[in-house]
């Protein structure tokens, strides 16, 4: 990815569901999670990132 890693990562729960999706990536290298599914970045279990949201 010429713009760095992708940050953002969905579960993958939620995006079978359809109810997230990233910016596209191409190879797993381009997420910061290491995974790329179907062109969007997915959580990594064997990596964790904790979820942040704001409950509003």
């Amino acid at each position: 990815n010429k713009n760095g890693s992708i940050i953002e990562a969905c579960n993958i729960n939620n995006f079978k569901d359809k109810k997230c999706q990233t910016r596209k990536c191409a190879v797993n290298e381009d997420c910061f999670s290491g995974l790329c599914q179907e062109s969007c970045c997915i959580t990594n279990p064997d990596n964790i990132l904790y979820d942040c949201y704001r409950d509003s």
